[in-house]
């Protein structure tokens, strides 16, 4: 409602359909005009007539609806289009801390966020400094930092990624280190057998003293090779030598 006296302000009240002027006050010589429009979806809104000066609102603001950000991302819209370098997401991440506070005018109420000038002293690009009523005043855009967020979680996902490669890789090289051992075992075992066999003593094995030839053992661990080619399960756990059985 307009509080000029020479400005009709119709009770507060203006047809949806006319093309009658909101006028709100500023000072004695100047006001701010404001229209009802349809945009091309055919959305019934207010704007102002001056499209190029901001809209300041010095406290809070309450709204009981929902927020629209129709901020343009179409690709016909912008230019110079580049990745977001790693070296910039990592300055962020690792310079800028989360901190909690509370504003000045009201103490008792925390807040949660960043300080302006720590992200400034990483990525500048993000904060915007502004003098209202001659105080400078730095303010960060905070819906851009979504982007560095995305980064980071893209990267960190590629190295989850690569680490559960690798672990993988790990379990497959230790089941090949168990398969080998276990047939190391096996081979040791018949030759341990073979020796109890052909030894002259009471079956005590004595250190470099089994009658064995060494070209029968040779082929023997050949023979076994390529009968486990065949079947795995020549070195299943009943097969497995035990070791201390023999010594």
């Amino acid at each position: 409602m307009s509080v000029v006296s020479t400005t009709s302000n119709y009770g507060g009240r203006i047809g949806d359909y006319s093309q009658n002027i909101k006028q709100f006050y500023i000072s004695a010589n100047s006001y701010a005009q404001w229209v009802f429009a349809k945009l091309s979806n055919g959305l019934k809104v207010q704007i102002p007539i001056n499209k190029i000066i901001p809209v300041c609102i010095p406290s809070d603001l309450y709204i009981f609806g929902n927020i629209y950000n129709f901020n343009p991302s179409d690709l016909k819209l912008k230019t110079n289009i580049k990745d977001i370098s790693r070296e910039k997401v990592d300055k962020l991440f690792n310079e800028v801390e989360a901190k909690e506070f509370a504003y000045k005018s009201n103490p008792n109420e925390q807040h949660f966020g960043f300080i302006a000038q720590d992200i400034e002293g990483s990525i500048p690009e993000l904060v915007k400094t502004e003098n209202i009523n001659n105080i400078s005043t730095k303010h960060i855009f905070t819906m851009e930092i979504i982007p560095f967020l995305f980064a980071k979680i893209k990267s960190l996902d590629s190295k989850i990624i690569n680490l559960q490669n690798e672990i993988e890789l790990l379990k497959n090289n230790n089941i090949d280190l168990q398969n080998d051992n276990n047939k190391l075992n096996y081979f040791l075992n018949l030759i341990l057998t073979k020796c109890r066999e052909d030894d002259d003593s009471d079956g005590e094995i004595e250190e470099y003293n089994c009658p064995l030839n060494f070209d029968e053992i040779s082929d023997t661990i050949s023979d076994t090779i390529s009968n486990s080619d065949s079947s795995n399960n020549e070195y299943n756990q009943e097969n497995l030598i035990q070791i201390d059985s023999l010594n």
